[in-house]
């Protein structure tokens, strides 16, 4: 069984990643099945995985189809494929057993049974029913499930829809597993918290730092995610493979009644449609739709009441409570990397509050609650001048913030260095334009680059990423877009500027030379009523630009510098 379970991992990371015919081994199973792997009709799902291998590797994809092909034998424990049916879908379904080893059963079609069961050998317990063969290569097959007692017919419809799109499916009966496993849930609860708890002593007394809120931070975190594995129902994994690249599908059902269910319920999505309005070419973009407020909040409250100081916690307690009186709407953001010598990292972002006056006076006068904090070892000045630049009808208010380092702490000259390449030696600059409906941030960039985006969004000039959209959802609560090639990029060739580190171990003029195109990895997230849908993009295109940084960097993995 160990062998057989060593593969199934194998079995998923070669594919690198509906019709009723096809479900008659989900009738077999009873809805007491913990797992169950779907693979799409293989040799088209090989054929998929070749093209998309030769679109990132021009002549690799013949090399990939053989250790593909080889990898499905030992997953299903027949290297040669005797007997099996490459047209129609495979089954891998797992069953836990309490405290015992998982049984895990093989649901494979065959051209001629006996064949198929010729080729398993003696070792497996195997029962033929029709033109499939299940097996085992140890315990007993479960007995086969009538009507209503299948996990087919038990399976809600979103979810058995997701398991049968793609490549590949997975699904997963939280709702049993989270019942069979109740007591080591609980268990692993109560020992993160605990662990949680022992960070508060790590800390000595006198180190001028408060991580309680951290640690409560932490722990909300840690309360959230079991909360939802206690009241998880289903959850359904798709994976689509194709020359254009790969697709991500999950959606997680949640039981009626729960807390999980009834927060999603209340959650209303939109197509943040500010992200469009961003500058064209950041390096990532992300949208919310939901707790804008929360997080403004927590944000403050946190930086706040880590300092020991508790008359800067009382002034920005108090701040914070004129958010009450505040709606947030939905916002959108970007960073992008720029020139180290001016701060590598540029942010800009969108939002939206009413009444925004009452706003713009929760934002500046939480700016002069934190005009001096101080931590062990860096003391934080907070400036503001407010209505300080000027931008045809619009003013920004100017944010400046400074940090400075005791010389006598230990390693505060390279924390200092880290600074002044992030934000540039002048400190964190930020701009904010108050408009009728929306509020605009931008931090870096110089006040051209502030007028910059002003003009942009006025005129109502999109930046591209309506393509980037397209294989996600319309309406989502949360999205991300991220150039993980480009970004890496632009880091290595802003660092390579930067007096007084190592240089490179390599031309960075090299890097121009891999004519990087841009393309972003997409996720969103999305409620719909009481379950939660992510879906994720990996364009080829990401994946070109990824492989092309992989081979720049294979020499210095052999050693060698160029």
């Amino acid at each position: 069984m160990l062998r057989t379970l060593r593969f199934i991992p194998v079995f998923v990371l070669s594919l690198s990643i509906g019709a009723a015919a096809q479900d008659a081994p989900l009738t077999y199973f009873s809805k007491d099945v913990d797992i169950v792997l779907r693979l799409n009709e293989p040799d088209k799902t090989v054929e998929s995985v070749v093209a998309l291998v030769d679109a990132v590797q021009p002549g690799l994809g013949e090399m990939a189809r053989a250790a593909v092909v080889e990898n499905l034998g030992r997953a299903i424990s027949n290297r040669t494929l005797t007997g099996v049916d490459m047209t129609r879908s495979w089954y891998i379904t797992v069953h836990s057993q309490g405290r015992a080893e998982p049984l895990v059963v093989f649901a494979i079609p065959a051209i001629e049974t006996g064949d198929l069961v010729g080729a398993l050998g003696d070792t497996m317990q195997t029962r033929v029913e029709g033109d499939w063969v299940f097996y085992t290569d140890k315990g007993d097959l479960p007995e086969p499930a009538t009507g209503d007692d299948s996990i087919h017919a038990a399976m809600a419809e979103p979810i058995a829809k997701v398991l049968a799109q793609g490549e590949l499916g997975i699904f997963v009966n939280a709702n049993h597993l989270t019942q069979v496993y109740s007591e080591e849930i609980e268990t692993g609860y109560e020992e993160v918290l605990e662990q949680l708890n022992n960070l508060r002593f790590a800390i000595p007394q006198n180190s001028g730092v408060n991580i309680g809120p951290v640690i409560e931070m932490y722990g909300t975190m840690v309360e959230s995610f079991f909360q939802a594995v206690r009241d998880a129902d289903a959850l359904s994994i798709a994976v689509s493979v194709d020359q254009k690249g790969i697709r991500f599908e999950e959606l997680a059902e949640f039981r009626s009644g729960t807390d999980s269910a009834k927060f999603l319920e209340d959650l209303p999505t939109s197509p943040i449609a500010e992200l469009s309005k961003l500058p064209k070419g950041a390096a990532a973009y992300y949208g919310l739709n939901n707790g804008v407020k929360d997080l403004t909040r927590w944000g403050v409250g946190l930086s706040a009441g880590m300092s020991e100081d508790p008359e800067s916690r009382e002034k920005i307690d108090a701040v914070i409570e004129q958010l009450d009186d505040v709606e947030m709407g939905s916002m959108a953001a970007s960073v992008t990397i720029g020139d180290a010598s001016d701060g590598m990292i540029q942010a800009t972002g969108i939002g939206h509050a009413e009444p925004m006056d009452k706003f713009k006076t929760y934002m500046r006068e939480s700016i002069v609650a934190m005009s001096d904090i101080e931590f062990p070892g860096v003391t934080q000045t907070s400036t503001i001048d407010e209505d300080g630049e000027t931008f045809g009808d619009y003013t920004a208010d100017v944010i400046k913030i400074v940090q400075e380092y005791d010389p006598s702490q230990p390693g505060i000259e390279m924390q200092e260095q880290f600074q002044k390449v992030m934000f540039g030696s002048e400190g964190i600059q930020s701009r904010v334009v108050y408009l009728d409906n929306a509020y605009l941030s931008i931090m870096g960039g110089g006040k051209e680059g502030a007028e910059q985006f002003l003009k942009n969004y006025q005129s109502g000039r999109e930046n591209g990423l309506a393509e980037n959209r397209a294989n996600l959802m319309e309406e989502v609560n949360a999205i991300l877009f991220v150039d993980v090639a480009s970004g890496t990029a632009g880091i290595l060739k802003a660092v390579s500027t930067v007096e007084g580190l190592p240089p490179m171990p390599f031309d960075v003029q090299t890097i121009d030379n891999l004519y990087l195109t841009q393309s972003y990895i997409g996720t969103a997230l999305a409620a719909e009523g009481r379950s939660a849908r992510c879906r994720t993009d990996l364009p080829v295109a990401q994946m070109q630009n990824i492989a092309k940084l992989v081979m720049l960097f294979a020499p210095l993995a052999a050693g060698q510098q160029f």
